[in-house]
């Protein structure tokens, strides 16, 4: 069967519009979207000011434990007299007796 040179052209140029318009649809749903999040229609969304302060509280909530002892500690050293050296030495642990022999995961009871 042969096609006239007419109708292949407009296939071709039927198949192209479609393209072309699906393409920009895309793009203009994509615009609008971004101009959505830029004003701020979102209203779930969290801004950049909003989520610096809710890390910044967080933050402040997970560290103070740790701040009210260091606090403890340094008024403990200053309250150290003046000849101690600061350097607080612990004692290390007494060594258990070397027992190589005995399988320490047999139970004693035998």
């Amino acid at each position: 069967m042969f096609m006239s040179p007419f109708f292949f052209v407009l296939g071709i140029l039927v198949i192209v519009f479609i393209f072309a318009g699906y393409a920009v649809n895309r793009d203009h749903a994509f615009k609008i979207e971004r101009e959505h999040i830029r004003a701020g229609k979102e209203g779930s969304s969290l801004g950049t000011s909003e989520l610096k302060g809710l890390i910044q509280a967080a933050m402040s909530e997970a560290i103070a434990p740790m701040e009210e002892r260091l606090d403890l500690i340094e008024r403990q050293l200053r309250q150290l007299p003046s000849g101690v050296s600061s350097r607080i030495e612990i004692d290390p642990e007494p060594e258990e007796p070397d027992t190589e022999d005995e399988d320490p995961y047999r139970s004693r009871v035998r």
